[in-house]
């Protein structure tokens, strides 16, 4: 069985979750030959409880109160947890506007960075394992329906495989945990795993699609040869499209699907396929 150095928080926390239907059809185009697919995680290769990795802990139960307040006494943390999350939130925005002055436009941070500020705990492998199981805590996760399925396929018809994804350290060694192996033997190539927190911003910025283009161009794929999979109109299919690649919206979650607006009847042109199952996938190429 793959392990990870967090694998007993994640095994711990994990929850059995089902994908809610959309009421969308499906609809993929095939296109002549792709040679590389790049994915979103959250909403898209991982269920998020929440729908989101930024969304906060307001609609969290007592169950879930409860073992935050747990989790904060064991690490010697005397608050409570509505005053944990709106020191997050103000932390968070502040953070934001300095990034935002030194010319960032979608800013990211570090989640354990803003747990040390708000904790003042200094044990980096103890804000690591906080800071991951508050995440699990909050925003229960499970695998998408066929992802480990469709990964295989796409690996073993060598497609290169890739992320552009909003997330942290932890979302690593979820996302692994969830697939039961590392995500280089899942197929992902290294170099062509762009993760918000390494990067100081966040999408729909274009950089970190442009980062991709670049690391694509490297291996001789253009953009046109590239599909990108993604759940959030605003944060993946525009951008996606704007850097020259084909695009699929996975409308294949309730929770987590995000049209921004935007009407069924709009959605003809852009994105490239609509696809309710990541099976389908496999019907885009």
């Amino acid at each position: 069985m793959y392990t990870n150095e967090f694998s007993d928080i994640i095994r711990r926390h994990l929850k059995r979750l089902e994908p809610v239907d959309t009421g969308m059809e499906a609809r993929t185009l095939p296109y002549g030959k792709t040679e590389a697919v790049m994915f979103d995680i959250y909403g898209t290769l991982i269920i998020s409880g929440s729908g989101d990795i930024e969304a906060d802990s307001t609609g969290a139960g007592t169950g879930a109160q409860a073992r935050i307040r747990d989790l904060l006494k064991r690490h010697g943390i005397d608050k409570e947890p509505e005053q944990i999350r709106m020191e997050i939130m103000e932390t968070v925005k502040q953070e934001h506007a300095v990034l935002k002055r030194r010319g960032i436009d979608i800013p990211e941070v570090r989640y354990e960075d803003f747990w040390q500020r708000i904790t003042g705990l200094n044990d980096q492998a103890a804000l690591m394992r906080l800071t991951l199981e508050y995440e699990m805590i909050v925003n229960p996760v499970s695998i998408m329906p066929h992802a480990p399925i469709i990964l295989r396929q796409l690996k073993d018809r060598n497609v290169v495989l890739g992320i552009i994804s909003n997330a942290q350290f932890f979302t690593i060694h979820i996302l692994s945990e969830l697939l039961g192996c590392d995500l280089r033997d899942a197929g992902f190539v290294p170099d062509l795993m762009f993760f918000s927190y390494e990067h100081g911003c966040a999408k729909p910025s274009p950089r970190l699609f442009g980062k991709a283009v670049q690391a694509l161009s490297e291996k001789g794929i253009t953009p046109e040869r590239v599909l990108y999979v993604g759940n959030d109109m605003r944060s993946d299919v525009f951008p996606a499209h704007d850097a020259g690649f084909r695009t699929a919206l996975f409308a294949g979650d309730k929770r987590s699907l995000r049209l921004r607006g935007a009407a069924i009847n709009d959605l003809n042109e852009i994105p490239d396929n609509i696809i309710t199952d990541l099976n389908q996938v496999y019907d885009c190429l």
